[in-house]
């Protein structure tokens, strides 16, 4: 583990090990509680960060734990080949990364914070020598990510902790959703079913995408961790009329 320190975010370098023993590199903020590392790294958190970051931290290595479970255990080996791969919601990149070594052509990260662009999300990239021509960068408040993607369409969108907002929020996040996915394109989102500070929740997402009726959602995979809400990953493809 290599600690590196910056005049706005101490950052460290760490690894995690996946079930299939896929390894994967990242860095992250210095403020990851050791539990939520799969590596038995240990990481103390600086006190004046909250806990949501450890939690949405757990939230991207089981989003990558549920694309490897996909993969190895549901023998879908063709879902990142060749595919063009959105990352949004909670960015770190190493969704991103998971997808290149699983064989997606490009990646897009598109962050709703520039400082994470900066920090960790390119040095993430970096640090797994990601082609600069393969993997794209964008930020932009959540109500122009529309606009800041520019009309491009994904093949797969992976989003964890995409639902830990308000639930006035999930009326943009359909419309970013509808906007960036291709016909016949799935999207993965990692996220609790229910959160203590916000009032974004699974249950509820998954309604108004039934009552507008643009995608088919249904739960795809859950954490054997013994949380009491443990993080799970729903799939939406389009509904075929």
């Amino acid at each position: 583990m290599v600690i590196t320190t910056s005049t706005a975010i101490p950052t460290v370098h760490s690894e995690i090990r996946l079930n299939s023993n896929r390894t994967l590199r990242y860095v992250a903020p210095f403020l990851i509680d050791k539990n939520y590392l799969t590596d038995g790294t240990t990481i103390k958190r600086k006190v004046s960060e909250s806990q949501d970051d450890n939690e949405s931290w757990e939230g991207v290595l089981d989003m990558c734990q549920a694309m490897d479970d996909i993969i190895e255990i549901d023998k879908e080996s063709e879902l990142m080949a060749e595919k063009s791969v959105l990352e949004i919601g909670f960015c770190t990149g190493l969704p991103s990364v998971f997808a290149l070594d699983s064989g997606a052509s490009d990646v897009t990260i598109h962050a709703w914070s520039s400082t994470a662009l900066e920090f960790y999300v390119k040095p993430t990239m970096k640090r797994n020598k990601v082609p600069k021509n393969i993997c794209k960068f964008n930020s932009s408040i959540l109500k122009s990510t529309i606009q800041s993607l520019g009309g491009k369409k994904f093949d797969v969108i992976v989003a964890p902790e995409l639902l830990q907002m308000d639930e006035t929020d999930f009326e943009e996040v359909h419309g970013i959703l509808d906007a960036a996915l291709k016909p016949f394109g799935i999207v993965l989102i990692c996220s609790r079913s229910y959160y203590p500070h916000c009032s974004g929740n699974i249950p509820a997402f998954m309604e108004m995408c039934k009552m507008k009726g643009v995608f088919d959602a249904y739960l795809r995979w859950s954490s054997t961790k013994p949380d009491q809400d443990s993080h799970r990953v729903i799939q939406l493809t389009r509904t075929l009329r």
